[in-house]
């Protein structure tokens, strides 16, 4: 990561800081990377510490470096830069500054929703970048005045969450993750993150304490080249909500139906009693009123291009109906967001799976 921050382009009059923060009780070669890391583009500071901060109390002490310089980019040592994140942070934040309900500028462009361990895709009107209330920590720009607003509800909620509906359900069990306060921040006070369609950063999720085993599900295609962004006004953008749920098609169909709807596809809410109407690609208990296909990309499209099928449902919260288990509808799904996989190539990877979590389970890796 830091041959990539040296080697990304910056203008010549930027003079730009470098602090590479370092947890107590690491690899102590750490440090003598850190010392000999070329840095030629201003200053570079180390910060070390004499006890174990922990991965939340680490990141939020780097958050506050937000505050000292006015916004600070923020990079955990798994995550890779694009050659060009530094200008499209500096267009962002030109274009956002003095829009409060942007909380932070995302370089990492989603593209798995991890609460429902599926792909995520977000539907794309003509911009360089669309809103989405999911916290993004794998390449973040904090703003010095948002950060501070997060800190003073932070200082009063430390330990103190409760459940809530408003997040994904597997978000409350996060012992150790800073992230699950960005989202029930931001769920709470309705802000967002600036998204690009194309990552400046990507994760390469490598083992460590918080991660077992080394993965690609969070490797993005990286932006190579230098562009000019076009940035959206906030009330005309795209959005999506802490879910990765269309807010755009919520509210379609909110004023099409005249309803309370709750938008579900990925199935990870848990109040749908409090709806009317429930969008899923989900089998749910309750009587279905429209059906529709999974062929277009991302699903939106399916309801908006009206595709036939039986693979999205539309769903009337108020009438419970019994739904038989059918193979098939999993099929289908799991055939759509594969798209392409043979039968030896599926058995393959069923098998190394299997084997691998027998591995894990003796110790072995």
């Amino acid at each position: 990561m830091l041959e990539s921050l040296e080697e990304a382009y910056y203008d010549e009059k930027d003079d730009v800081t470098l602090i590479i923060s370092i947890d107590f009780g690491g690899n102590p070669d750490v440090l003598k990377l850190a010392k000999e890391a070329a840095w030629t583009h201003g200053e570079k500071r180390i910060r070390t510490f004499n006890e174990n901060q922990g991965l939340k109390r680490h990141l939020i002490q780097c958050g506050d470096y937000s505050e000292e310089y006015g916004a600070a980019i923020i990079f955990e040592d798994d995550i890779m830069p694009a050659p060009y994140f530094y200008r499209y942070v500096q267009q962002a934040l030109g274009y956002y500054w003095e829009d409060d309900r942007i909380f932070a500028i995302a370089l990492y462009s989603q593209g798995w929703n991890g609460c429902a361990n599926r792909l995520f895709e977000p539907i794309n009107r003509g911009g360089d970048v669309y809103l989405s209330q999911v916290a993004c920590t794998w390449g973040e720009c904090l703003i010095g005045d948002r950060w501070r607003q997060f800190k003073e509800w932070f200082a009063h909620n430390d330990g103190r969450l409760e459940y809530s509906y408003d997040v994904p359900h597997a978000v409350y069990y996060w012992k150790h993750s800073w992230g699950k306060y960005l989202l029930y921040y931001i769920a709470s006070h309705k802000k967002y993150y600036v998204t690009p369609y194309l990552s400046l950063s990507t994760n390469f999720n490598n083992s460590g304490v918080h991660i077992a085993s080394d993965s690609m599900v969070f490797q993005r295609s990286l932006l190579l080249g230098e562009k000019e962004f076009r940035f959206v006004k906030f009330d005309d953008a795209v959005k999506y909500d802490t879910f990765g749920e269309s807010i755009e098609l919520k509210n379609i169909m909110e004023k099409k139906y005249q309803k309370k709807v709750c938008i579900d596809y990925y199935g990870t809410r848990r109040n749908h009693d409090t709806y009317d109407l429930c969008l899923s690609s989900v089998l749910l208990p309750y009587k279905v009123v429209e059906s529709y296909g999974l062929q277009m990309y991302p699903y939106e499209l399916n309801y908006l291009y009206n595709i036939q099928g039986e693979d999205l449902y539309i769903y009337d919260l108020k009438n419970h109906a019994k739904q038989k288990r059918d193979w098939r509808h999993h099929y289908h799904l799991v055939q759509y967001e594969v798209r392409l996989l043979s039968w030896v190539d599926s058995l393959f990877y069923t098998l190394y799976q299997w084997l691998l979590k027998v591995k894990g389970l003796f110790g072995h890796r």
